[in-house]
């Protein structure tokens, strides 16, 4: 089997688990029109949300993209937001695709649509928005959730992760309430930095108990 014979069973594979039609057979596979091209992809938006709102309704319409340079655009913002979800450009170039070039980068695009189409970390409208604003893939992230990172971690005031405490198997809130705890031998409610404490853990969402100012905790 050539290397274009194996692209195109894997992207009549990979479009195929997603729509039912248009049908994904060898022949358009291995020389595909334009507008087998904007019905899968009019499919895949349709089915799976991916991608919506990139096309405007005029856009949705085949009949309404006769000319080259039309078709050119209408690929290349779907290039241009795979591409922004996978973080680097595609190698198909819409001008040889709508010559019937290329079958094979063709086939790798379609592979690439549906990869990103079921991927539920992808954030699709981001990528929308990203590709509307003028944006080329590579120039930024990938466009997964959280902000286009795996790492959903977040800063705080001390520097460290919001997680660092949890990746030690301490949970946040017990490692502030560790923070809190007076040293033995001085009195939790009965001085003035006794109350700071507890204000500062009362501050946080903690509940302390405030014992009797007279108790030593040595005792």
């Amino acid at each position: 089997m050539s290397d274009l014979e194996s692209l195109i069973a894997e992207a009549k594979a990979s479009i195929s688990g997603i729509i039912q039609k248009p049908k994904m057979t060898e022949k358009l596979l291995g020389k595909p029109p334009f507008r087998f091209l904007h019905d899968t992809i009019s499919a895949v938006i349709q089915t799976t949300g991916f991608a919506e709102g990139l096309y405007t309704a005029e856009e949705s319409d085949s009949s309404n993209i006769n000319e080259k340079e039309s078709k050119m655009n209408y690929l290349q913002k779907m290039f241009n937001c795979v591409g922004i979800c996978e973080g680097e450009p595609l190698e198909v170039r819409p001008q040889k695709v709508v010559a019937g070039q290329e079958a094979d980068l063709t086939c790798k695009f379609l592979i690439a649509l549906a990869r990103c189409a079921t991927n539920p970390a992808i954030d699709s409208q981001a990528a929308v928005e990203r590709t509307l604003n003028g944006e080329t893939p590579g120039s930024g992230p990938p466009a997964m959730k959280h902000g286009g990172s795996k790492d959903v971690s977040s800063k705080d005031d001390d520097g460290g992760g919001r997680f660092a405490n949890e990746s030690k198997g301490m949970p946040i809130a017990e490692s502030k309430q560790e923070e809190l705890v007076p040293e033995r031998g001085t009195s939790l409610g009965g001085n003035r930095s006794g109350r700071q404490v507890v204000q500062t853990a009362q501050s946080a969402g903690l509940s302390v108990p405030v014992p009797n100012p007279t108790m030593n905790l040595d005792a």
